[in-house]
C-alpha cells in the first residue's frame, strides 16, 4: 500500500524562519533600549562614537553661549499631513532663512507612543554603525545655533529635503566613508551663521519638549500649527500611515494646553496657527509669520508666494475633503476629538447633507481668545 508523501519544509527554510522571527523580536526590543544597541554594536562592529558630551543647553565646551547672539529661530511644531511641510516651505522662500526639513527624522513620528514616553526612548532610526544616538532636544539645539558636531551630522537624515543645505547634500555624496563627513561640517555651519533666521519644521516634538529650547536660547520662538482632524485621518489614510483619531486629539489637546501656559511665559515668542487660516489667506498670513520670526520681507517674495500657492492649492485642500470622507468615517473622528475640535473651532457635522453642503463651514472664523494668534486684516 503506498503512502502519500507528507511535504515538509527544509531545516534551511525552518531555519531563516526562525532566525527573521527572532531578529523583528529582538529589533522591537533595542529600538526602546538604545542604550543596549549601542552596546552590542560596539562589541559586534568594534565601532564606538564617543557620547556626545553637552551642558544643560547642549552646547559643548568653547560653544557660543547663544544668549549672546543675535540670530533669530523658529520651530515649527505641528503633526503628520498637518500642512507643516507646505508652511515650511513658505518660510524657506526667503533668502535670509536657513531651513531644516524635520531635522528628528531618527525618531517616532507615528501617535501611537504613549503620551509621556521620554523622547529618548522614542528612537526608531538606530544604525549599527552609529549607534549612541545625540539627545535629541541637544541636537535640535545645536542645528538651531549653526553649531552641529561631526557626531550630529550621521543622523541629520532629513538633508535631502532643504535646499539650505544643498552644498552640504553634494559634499556628503562624494564621500567614501560616513565617517569623513567631518569635511563637510564647515558648509552647513558657515551658509546656516549666514543667514539672519534658522528654521525647521517637526512632527517629532511635543510642545512640553519645546520648552528647554526656549528656556535655553531668547532667540527660539515656537509657532504651533493644527490641522481639523477629519482631514489628517483622510490623507494619513490615502498615505497608508497609522491613525489613530482618539490618540492624535488627546495629543495635540495636551499641547494646545501645554501651549497656553507657554504664551503667558513668552507671550512675545509663541504663536498658534490653524492650517484652514494659512490656507485661505497664505499671502496675508505668512507676512504675519515672516514678521512674528523676524524675518525680512521683500517684494519679490510675494510673487514666489503665490507662485506656490497656485501649485500646491491649499485652500481646495481645505475643504475638499468633505467631498471624500464618508459619514462613518467622519463621525468615527469627531467622536473621539470633540475636545480637540472645540478648542480649535472645528465644527461637528451631523448629517451626510450638512456635511457635503459647503455653505456651512467646517471651521469658525475665531476660536479660543487665550491663544495668541496671528491676526490678519480681511
Amino acid at each position: 500500500m503506498k503512502h502519500k508523501r507528507r511535504s515538509k519544509l527544509s531545516p534551511a527554510v525552518l531555519t531563516v524562519c526562525g532566525v527573521l522571527v527572532y531578529l523583528s523580536l529582538t529589533w522591537t526590543y533595542l529600538t526602546s533600549h538604545y542604550q543596549t544597541v549601542y552596546w552590542i554594536s560596539a562589541f559586534l562592529f568594534g565601532v564606538v562614537s564617543e557620547p556626545v558630551m553637552t551642558t544643560s543647553c547642549g552646547l559643548g565646551d568653547g560653544q557660543v553661549d547663544p544668549g549672546r547672539t543675535n540670530k533669530s529661530k523658529l520651530i515649527l511644531l505641528s503633526y503628520m499631513r498637518s500642512g507643516s511641510t507646505y508652511t515650511g516651505s513658505l518660510l524657506a522662500l526667503s533668502p535670509d532663512v536657513f531651513y531644516y526639513f524635520e531635522p528628528l527624522l531618527y525618531t517616532h513620528d507615528d501617535d501611537l507612543e504613549a503620551i509621556d514616553v521620554p523622547i529618548m526612548s522614542r528612537l526608531s532610526f538606530l544604525h549599527p554603525f552609529f549607534p549612541y544616538p545625540p539627545k535629541v532636544l541637544d541636537f535640535l539645539h545645536r542645528l538651531l545655533q549653526c553649531q552641529p558636531t561631526t557626531h550630529d551630522l550621521k543622523y541629520l537624515l532629513g538633508a535631502e529635503y532643504s535646499e539650505s543645505l544643498t552644498n552640504y547634500r553634494d559634499c556628503t555624496q562624494k564621500l567614501r566613508s560616513i565617517e569623513d563627513i567631518s569635511s563637510c561640517l564647515p558648509l552647513l555651519a558657515n551658509r546656516c551663521q549666514s543667514k539672519a533666521v534658522t528654521t525647521t519644521k517637526t512632527v517629532r516634538l511635543k510642545m512640553e519638549e519645546s520648552e528647554k529650547s526656549m528656556r535655553c536660547d531668547p532667540g527660539v520662538k515656537v509657532i504651533h500649527l493644527v490641522r481639523d482632524p477629519r482631514p489628517v485621518f483622510l490623507s494619513r489614510e490615502a498615505m497608508h500611515y497609522y491613525f489613530d483619531a482618539s490618540t492624535f486629539c488627546q495629543r495635540v489637546a495636551r499641547d494646545a494646553r501645554e501651549s497656553l501656559r507657554l504664551q503667558k511665559i513668552y507671550p512675545d515668542r509663541m504663536r498658534t496657527l490653524r492650517y484652514e487660516d494659512l490656507a485661505t489667506a497664505p499671502v496675508r498670513t505668512t507676512k504675519a509669520i515672516y514678521e512674528f520670526a523676524g524675518i525680512p520681507w521683500m517684494p519679490k517674495l510675494e510673487s514666489r508666494l503665490r507662485s506656490e500657492t497656485d501649485s500646491q492649492k491649499p485652500y481646495k485642500i481645505a475643504s475638499r475633503w468633505r467631498r471624500k470622507i464618508t459619514h462613518k468615517q467622519m463621525k468615527s473622528v469627531q467622536d473621539v476629538c470633540g475636545e480637540m475640535m472645540t478648542i480649535f473651532g472645528y465644527n461637528h457635522f451631523y448629517s451626510n447633507d450638512h456635511l457635503r453642503d459647503m455653505q456651512q463651514p467646517s471651521w469658525t472664523k475665531s476660536y479660543s481668545e487665550q491663544f495668541r494668534k496671528f491676526h490678519v486684516e480681511s
